[in-house]
């Protein structure tokens, strides 16, 4: 029995290990040309995952053989883990540093998405003004500048936001900046196809100035039914729901990986004529790290992740229908690594805030 386990747990070392290495490298495949590799890059989460616990348990059975099939597959996927799950220390200002904050956060129009109301505020603004950041960029957000009140967001709210955040900019795509600093648009000539939204500020940090781009790009468009269906799917319900999956959501999510594709594409030539050192794009890429359109945005516009090189673990930015995944980004140029980069567990909207911190 106990060799029988050995020899079950090298047949799933290598499968999980090739898994997780096409995961790693899938996002440098043109999803125009071939869709499958993107796709797969979706679950790198869960293959490192369950290399990891392969990996425990060859560990402690003595499988030596499946170990070194484990070690080989941690090497190999190595630059793809580091994007989904870097283990980065948090760093110390300096004393008399300038400290820059920078939030993204798709609001759901203020909504909260569980349908529970709070009256006399709006937690998603309550999260904005608690998280102390310098800049933030929102997604769907309609103009913060007069109450909502069936939203929840008062008078109190309205006059809070405006005094931390004097300089505001919404426009009718539902891309907003909120900042401490003075803030002018930046004239972008060109415009997304479909339903992405892209929209860029130029903003004066003491002189400084910071180009701040932030992004919208193509959902997967999933309906009532579609959801449906991953539910049922992550519930362990194989046996009915392959065909819907096969022939509904695997359609939808390999066409909004072209879109952004074609999206990415656009954003490249306006961020690489982009003559300021210091660069920020962010938003809701509706797509994971490691996947093409952020390779090729960090490749072609010399970008980096701010979580690859600030945050810590694996972690989701949506949490709706259990679509658990890291979809929210910020890239950056021109400055050292953040200090810290972090997912907000706040807010009312289905997506959770990201924030990161630079030392100017």
């Amino acid at each position: 029995m106990k060799k029988l386990f050995k020899i079950l747990l090298l047949v799933a070392a290598v499968g999980v290990g090739i898994c997780l290495v096409g995961a790693s490298f899938g996002g440098k495949v043109d999803p125009r040309v071939w869709s499958w590799p993107g796709v797969l890059t979706l679950t790198l989460t869960f293959w490192g995952v369950a290399l990891a616990v392969i990996t425990l348990l060859a560990a402690v059975t003595r499988s030596w053989s499946t170990l070194v099939v484990c070690v080989l597959a941690w090497v190999c996927s190595y630059s793809g883990v580091k994007a989904v799950s870097p283990f980065n220390a948090q760093l110390d200002a300096s004393a008399d540093a300038d400290i820059f904050s920078l939030l993204t956060y798709n609001v759901y129009s203020l909504r909260v998405y569980d349908d529970e109301t709070v009256e006399g505020y709006n937690p998603t603004v309550a999260a904005i003004l608690a998280s102390g950041a310098s800049v933030a960029a929102l997604q769907e957000c309609p103009s913060l500048d007069k109450a909502i009140p069936s939203l929840g967001y008062v008078d109190a709210q309205v006059d809070s936001l405006k005094a931390v955040y004097p300089y505001r900019r919404f426009n009718s795509d539902g891309m907003a900046i909120l900042s401490r600093y003075p803030v002018s648009p930046i004239k972008i000539k060109e415009k997304p196809t479909g339903t992405a939204q892209f929209a860029g500020w130029k903003i004066n940090v003491d002189g400084d100035q910071v180009d701040v781009y932030s992004v919208h790009l193509q959902s997967f468009g999933f309906d009532s039914n579609d959801k449906q269906v991953y539910r049922q799917l992550t519930d362990g319900d194989l046996k009915h729901n392959m065909s819907e999956v096969r022939h509904e959501l695997l359609p939808k999510v390999t066409h909004a990986m072209r879109c952004h594709a074609d999206e990415g594409e656009m954003i490249q030539r306006i961020i690489s004529a982009d003559t300021c050192r210091r660069v920020i794009l962010c938003g809701d890429f509706n797509d994971v790290p490691g996947s093409y359109v952020v390779n090729q945005l960090q490749k072609q516009c010399s970008l980096k992740g701010a979580w690859a090189q600030g945050g810590f673990g694996p972690t989701w930015t949506y949490r709706s229908n259990r679509f658990y995944f890291h979809i929210d980004q910020i890239l950056y140029r021109g400055m050292d690594r953040p200090l810290w980069t972090r997912r907000l567990r706040t807010g009312g909207s289905d997506h959770f805030p990201l924030q990161t911190a630079f030392q100017l």
